[in-house]
């Protein structure tokens, strides 16, 4: 029987309008520490930063495709709606944009990708 533990890692994304504080963030990422689940936190602002953050996930060591015991998750703590998300809570990138500046993460991991929207609409 295999027993070892799984290992759970969050990427919080999160980008609030700049008169909201990136709260949403600091208060997962303190439950989930608490909970022994590893959280990495990234606030992002601009559509560069996004991909870049996307890119980093994407090189982190237990970003692996069809491991049974590292299970990357992305949680992103933004405004959205019908059409897409809002970067600061101005600049919209739609969903079709977002899969596409998803495809680092995407294919590293072969399509096998846990997301959590935690915006509004």
């Amino acid at each position: 029987m295999n027993t070892e533990k799984r290992v759970f890692d969050v990427h919080i994304i999160e980008s609030n309008k700049p008169t909201e504080k990136d709260a949403e963030g600091d208060a997962l990422a303190a439950i989930l520490t608490i909970s022994g689940i590893q959280a990495h936190k990234y606030i992002v602002k601009t559509i560069p930063e996004l991909q870049d953050t996307f890119l980093r996930i994407a090189k982190h060591p237990r970003c692996l495709p069809h491991h049974r015991h590292f299970l990357p998750f992305l949680h992103f703590a933004l405004h959205a709606n019908s059409k897409g998300i809002f970067l600061q809570g101005k600049e919209l990138i739609e969903w079709n944009d977002l899969l596409e500046l998803l495809s680092p993460i995407r294919k590293r991991l072969e399509g096998n990708l846990l997301i959590c929207m935690s915006a509004c609409e």
